[in-house]
C-alpha cells in the first residue's frame, strides 16, 4: 500500500492483493507481509486476540517483536499472559518487548532510528533460528498523530517489507481513536482480529450502502465487517470451486491490471509457468473492445459480454467470450474491479498443441501450492509430501512421511474402507474429486481430510503416480453442522423451525403416498393465555417459559415424532406413523398433562399453562400447507369452543378426493378451452420508481369451482402429466403479451417477463428445447426473459447445474426464488462449478419481517451484499409497506414487487398501469391503499403464515 496524491492508501503496484481463499483461517497460517488489525474494544479482547496470536507464533516457531509501552495497561496484560504461555510451550526469547518511548524526542517518534533499530531485532530473531517473524504495534503507546502514522505506513510498505518479509500487526482500540486514525489503520490492513478470529477486512465498501448511527461508527464498521465475513464463511466453498475447478476468470483492478486469475486462467494463457504472481496488464493479454473498460450505469450493473481475443505468452491468439462484472474493490472507495469470465470458441485452451503434460501438471500443483500435496505411487508409498501435508497431520517434517506404504494409509485411515476406496478410485477412473477420508493425526486425533486428485501419467503403466491436493476440512465441517443447524432450528429453543418443519410434513406425504395405509396427524399449538405471562412477568421470565414448555411438549412425544416452534406461543406437532386418530389423541393429552404441572416462577408459586390443540389427520390431503391451515383452523375452533381442550377437523374426504379427482380430469379440457388465465404482477425498480418488467402468475378460472390459485391444480398437474404442455404454454402466452408490451412500449433496458419453472421441469427432457421454440415463435429477445426457480431445485435435483448452463447458452436470465425459505441457494451453488444467475428473490416471508427484528434485517442486508458481489442483482419480494420499500432503498436492493405497487393483475389492467407509469414515474404507487391486504379481514382461523397471493412456482 502506498500513499495517494490525496492522501488515501492504495495497493502497492507490486504486490497481489489477498484474495478472500487466502485469508488465513488461524494465527497459525499468516504469511510473511500480511497485516492484520487487531482491534479490542476493552483489555480482556486485546488478550484473547494476542494469546490467539502467540499460540499461533508458537506452532509456526516465529519470532514475536512486542512495540508497546512498559507502563501502559496493554502491556501489563501482555507480560502476564507471557508469564503464563511460558509454562505451556512458549519459548525463552522467543517474544521480544520492544519500547518506542526510547526513540522520542519532544513527544514524537523518530522514525529512522526507531526502523533501524527494529531492523537489527528482525535480524536478531532471524539469526536464532526463527523461521518467521512477527511484529505488533501497540498504536495506544505510540502516540502517532495521522502524518506521523501515514509516514510509517509508507516506509513499512515500501522498503522495510521488502527488506524484512515479516506479519504486521496493529493492536488499537475501537474506541478512543481520531476517526481518520482508524480508518487509516483499517485501509492499511487487509485482515482483521475481531474476537480472536481473523477476518477479511470489508472496510470500507459496506459503509457505503449501511448506515451508520451518529458517534458510533466503529462499531458499526466493526459490525458490518463481521457479517460479510459471516455470508462469505458460508459461501467458502464456491469461490474455491470457481478457483479450482471453475472456467477461466481473473479480476482486474482499477488500474487495468490482472491481480488475480483462477487455474484454468493460467492453463489458457501461460500465466504463472515461471512462478511470478505479480499483476499483469490485462491488455497484454486478453484483445477487447475499449467500452469494456467504462464503469457501466446503475442499470448496466449487471454481467455484460463482449467479444475479443486472447493471447498466451507464446504469442497464440484466439477468439474469445468475455463476460464482464463491476463490483466495488474491498481495498478502497471509489474504484471498481472488473471479474472477467473467459470462454473459448472453440477449445477450453490454446495451447493444447505440443504442451508437455508433466509441465500442465506441475503448474495445477503450483496453483495451489499452499494447499497440501502428496504424490502416491500406485502401490501406495507416498513419493513426496509438501510441509502443508505434513502440518495437516501434525509431523514436524516431510521427512517422516515420504516412503511410508499403503500399510501406513491403512493405520492411518480411521475406516479401511475408506483408504481402499480411494486408491480403487484411482485406479479405475485416473481421479478422485473432494473425496473425504477421516484421518489420524501424529498425536491421535482426527482430521477429516478432502483429496483432490489425478493421474501423473497412464493408469496402466507400472510407474504411474497419482497426485492429490489436500485441504484440512475438519473446521469446516464442524461450522457447515452449526450453520445448517441454525438455518433450521428455532434459536430459543431448538426445536425445528417452520422451514424443516415444512420439510417433514412433504416427507411424511410423500410417504403416504407410497404406502396406502400410512397415517401421520398434525397438531396446532396454542398456549392459552400467554399474553398475560409476557405482561406481568416481562419478555425474559417470558422465554424461560417458552423454553421449559418446549421441553415438556417434546418428551411428551415420540422419538419419530416432530416438536416445531412455529412461532411466539405457537408449537406444530407432527405425529408420524400412527395408527389411528386414538393414538394421536393419546400422545397429545400426554402433553396436556405434562403442562398442567406448575412451572415455578422466581421462587414463588408456579404457573399452569394449559393449551388449546387443533388437530387433523393426513388422510386425503396432498399439501402442507392445506395441512397446516386446516390445523390452524382446528386449534382456532378449540380455543373459542373449548379453550384448552383438542378440536379434531374431520374433512370430509370423499368429498375432498372427489375435489381432486375433478380437478385431475379437467385440467386437460382446461387447457384445450381456454381456461388458464395468466395474470401480471409488477416488478419496480427501487431507485426510479419505474417498472422493469412482470411476473406471470397462472390462474383457472374452472366454470364450476371459480378461480383457482396454482397450489390446487399444479401438483395434480405434474401427477397426471400435463405439466410439460401447460409450463409451454404459460412461457409462450408470456412471452407473447411482453412482445406485445415492448412493441408498443418504449423502455431502455426493454421490458423483462418473469416465469416460474415447477420442479417436475428439471427431471423432464424438453425444457430448453421447449424455451427455444417459444423465443423463436414470439420474437421475444432472449435476455427479456427470465426463468425463476426454487433454491430447492438446486438441492434435490441432480442435473440442474448442467441444465442451468444449457438454458443460461440461450442468453435467458436464471433467478433464484423463494430465497430465505428453508435452506440457503448460495449454499446449494456450491454443488457445481459455476452457475451463472442473474437474479435472486428474497422470499415475502422475509420481507415480511424487516421491521419485526434486527435478524432478517442483517441477513437481508448481508445477502444483498453478497449476491451483488457476485453479480446477481436481488429482488425483494412481497413488499406491502413503505417503511419496508425505505430499508430496502437504504440496503442498495436493486427491485421490488408486492401489494405496496400493484396485486397482479390481467393482462388489460396491468397494460394501464404500465402506460401510466412510463408516462409518469411518479406514478408508482396507484392503488397502494386499495390493494395492500388488511389483516384484520382474514375469517377466523385462517392460516396466518399464507403469503396474500400464492403461487406455486408458476
Amino acid at each position: 500500500m502506498c500513499l495517494s496524491h490525496d492522501g488515501n492508501f492504495s495497493w502497492p503496484e507490486k504486490q497481489t492483493p489477498i484474495m478472500i481463499l487466502n485469508t488465513p483461517k488461524n494465527f497459525s497460517s499468516i504469511q510473511p507481509r500480511d497485516r492484520l488489525a487487531m482491534v479490542y474494544s476493552n483489555l480482556d479482547e486485546l488478550q484473547v486476540n494476542s494469546r490467539a496470536h502467540w499460540l499461533g507464533a508458537m506452532k509456526r516457531e516465529a519470532f514475536c517483536i512486542s512495540i508497546t509501552n512498559p507502563e501502559s495497561n496493554g502491556h501489563a496484560c501482555f507480560q502476564s499472559m507471557h508469564k503464563e504461555l511460558l509454562e505451556h510451550g512458549l519459548r525463552k526469547g522467543q517474544v521480544e518487548f520492544f519500547d518506542p518511548q526510547k526513540y522520542m524526542k519532544y513527544g514524537k517518534l523518530v522514525l529512522p532510528v526507531f526502523l533501524e533499530k527494529l531492523e537489527q531485532k528482525v535480524e536478531t530473531g532471524i539469526q536464532q533460528g526463527f523461521r518467521a517473524v512477527d511484529i505488533s504495534f501497540d498504536m495506544v503507546s505510540l502516540h502517532l498523530v495521522l502524518q506521523e502514522l501515514r509516514d510509517l505506513l509508507q516506509i513499512i510498505t515500501n522498503g522495510f517489507l521488502e527488506r524484512h518479509p515479516s506479519a504486521i500487526l496493529f493492536q488499537f482500540p475501537q474506541d478512543g481513536l481520531p476517526s481518520e486514525t482508524f480508518n487509516t489503520l483499517l485501509e492499511f490492513s487487509p485482515f482483521i482480529v475481531l474476537g480472536g478470529r481473523i477476518r477479511r477486512n470489508t472496510h470500507p465498501l459496506p459503509l457505503e450502502n449501511y448506515p451508520a448511527k451518529p458517534g458510533n461508527q466503529a462499531r458499526e464498521v466493526l459490525h458490518v465487517i463481521e457479517q460479510w465475513n459471516q455470508v462469505m464463511d458460508q459461501n467458502a466453498a464456491l469461490f474455491t470451486l470457481l478457483d479450482k475447478h471453475g472456467p477461466a476468470l481473473c479480476l482486474v483492478d482499477h488500474q487495468d491490471e490482472i491481480i488475480h486469475w483462477n487455474q484454468a486462467f493460467a492453463v489458457l494463457t501461460g500465466l504463472g509457468q515461471d512462478g511470478i504472481r505479480a499483476p499483469v496488464p490485462f491488455a497484454s493479454v486478453i484483445e477487447s473492445p475499449t467500452e469494456c473498460d467504462d464503469l457501466p450505469s446503475d442499470s448496466e450493473l449487471q454481467r455484460r459480454t463482449f467479444s475479443g481475443k486472447i493471447r498466451t505468452r507464446d504469442d497464440k491468439e484466439g477468439p474469445v467470450t468475455l463476460y464482464i462484472h463491476h463490483m466495488p474493490e474491498t481495498a478502497g472507495r471509489n474504484f471498481w474491479n472488473r471479474l472477467v469470465v473467459v470462454r473459448g470458441h472453440d477449445s477450453p485452451t490454446l495451447d493444447q498443441d505440443g504442451e508437455d503434460q508433466s509441465e500442465l501438471q506441475y503448474r495445477r500443483l503450483f496453483e495451489m501450492s499452499r494447499r497440501g500435496l502428496v504424490r502416491v505411487s500406485a502401490g501406495g508409498v507416498i513419493l513426496h509430501v509438501n510441509q502443508t501435508f505434513a502440518d495437516m497431520l501434525g509431523y514436524k517434517n516431510q521427512e517422516g512421511l515420504r516412503g511410508q506404504d499403503m500399510n501406513w494409509w491403512k493405520r492411518s485411515c480411521v475406516s479401511a474402507n475408506q483408504c481402499r476406496a480411494m486408491f480403487q478410485k484411482f485406479q479405475e477412473h485416473g481421479s478422485v474429486s473432494k473425496y473425504e477420508m477421516e484421518m489420524l493425526a501424529a498425536d491421535g486425533q482426527s482430521r477429516l481430510l478432502q483429496f483432490d486428485g489425478f493421474s501423473a501419467g497412464k493408469r496402466d503403466d507400472p510407474g504411474c503416480s497419482f497426485i492429490a491436493v489436500v485441504e484440512d476440512v475438519t473446521e469446516q465441517k464442524s461450522s457447515d453442522q452449526k450453520l445448517l443447524h441454525q438455518a433450521f432450528h428455532d434459536h430459543l429453543t431448538g426445536l425445528p423451525n417452520k422451514a424443516l418443519l415444512m420439510d417433514r410434513i412433504d416427507m411424511a406425504l410423500q410417504q403416504a403416498k407410497r404406502k396406502k395405509d400410512s397415517l401421520f396427524a398434525l397438531a396446532f399449538l396454542d398456549i392459552d393465555n400467554f399474553k398475560t405471562v409476557n405482561d406481568r412477568y416481562g419478555h425474559l421470565l417470558a422465554d424461560q417459559l417458552l423454553v421449559k414448555i418446549s421441553q415438556v411438549i417434546a418428551n411428551s412425544v415420540r422419538n419419530v415424532d416432530t416438536v416445531s416452534r412455529f412461532g411466539g406461543d405457537e408449537f406444530v406437532a407432527l405425529l408420524d406413523g400412527i395408527e389411528d386418530e386414538s393414538e394421536a389423541m393419546s400422545i397429545l393429552n400426554r402433553i396436556r398433562e405434562g403442562l398442567s404441572i406448575p412451572f415455578p416462577v422466581n421462587g414463588q408459586r408456579g404457573i399452569v399453562c394449559t393449551v388449546s390443540i387443533g388437530l387433523v389427520l393426513s388422510m386425503g390431503y396432498t399439501s402442507a400447507t392445506e395441512m397446516l391451515r386446516d390445523a390452524d383452523m382446528a386449534m382456532y375452533k378449540a380455543k373459542t369452543q373449548n379453550k384448552g381442550g383438542i378440536h379434531l377437523l374431520r374433512p370430509t374426504s370423499g368429498r375432498l378426493a372427489h375435489r381432486r379427482d375433478t380437478l385431475m380430469n379437467d385440467i386437460s379440457r382446461a387447457l384445450d378451452h381456454g381456461e388458464f388465465w395468466l395474470h401480471y404482477q409488477p416488478i419496480y425498480q427501487i431507485n426510479g420508481n419505474r417498472i422493469i418488467g412482470f411476473e406471470a402468475l397462472i390462474r383457472w378460472k374452472h366454470p364450476k369451482l371459480g378461480l383457482l390459485l396454482p397450489d390446487e391444480f399444479l401438483p395434480l398437474a405434474e401427477k397426471n402429466g400435463q405439466i410439460i404442455p401447460l409450463t409451454h404454454w404459460v412461457l409462450g402466452d408470456a412471452c407473447s403479451q411482453m412482445r406485445t408490451w415492448q412493441l408498443n412500449y418504449t423502455s431502455e433496458p426493454p421490458l423483462t417477463i418473469s416465469v416460474n419453472l415447477f420442479l417436475d421441469q428439471f427431471s423432464t427432457p424438453g425444457l430448453v428445447e421447449s424455451v427455444q421454440s417459444v423465443l423463436e415463435a414470439t420474437g421475444l429477445d432472449e435476455r427479456s426473459l427470465k426463468l425463476e426457480f426454487s433454491g430447492k431445485a438446486l438441492a434435490i435435483t441432480e442435473n440442474i447445474g448442467e441444465l442451468l448452463i444449457r438454458l443460461k447458452e440461450l442468453d435467458v436470465q436464471l433467478s433464484i426464488d423463494d430465497f430465505g425459505l428453508g435452506c440457503s441457494a448460495l449454499l446449494h451453488l456450491q454443488r457445481y462449478p459455476f452457475v451463472p444467475i442473474d437474479n435472486l428473490k428474497i422470499d415475502r416471508s422475509v420481507i415480511g419481517r424487516l421491521t419485526d427484528s434486527n435478524d432478517y434485517l442483517e441477513m437481508v442486508w448481508t445477502t444483498i451484499m453478497l449476491a451483488h458481489s457476485l453479480g446477481i442483482e436481488v429482488v425483494a419480494e412481497g413488499v406491502e409497506t413503505r417503511q419496508q420499500l425505505s430499508l430496502l432503498q437504504e440496503m442498495n436492493c436493486d427491485y421490488a414487487q408486492g401489494y405496496l405497487f400493484s396485486k397482479p393483475l390481467e393482462s388489460r389492467l396491468a397494460g394501464k398501469l404500465l402506460h401510466k407509469n412510463l408516462q409518469n414515474p411518479h406514478y408508482a404507487f396507484p392503488r397502494a391503499k386499495n390493494l395492500a391486504p388488511e389483516r384484520k379481514t382474514l375469517e377466523p382461523g385462517m392460516y396466518r403464515n399464507i403469503p396474500d397471493e400464492q403461487h406455486f412456482l408458476i
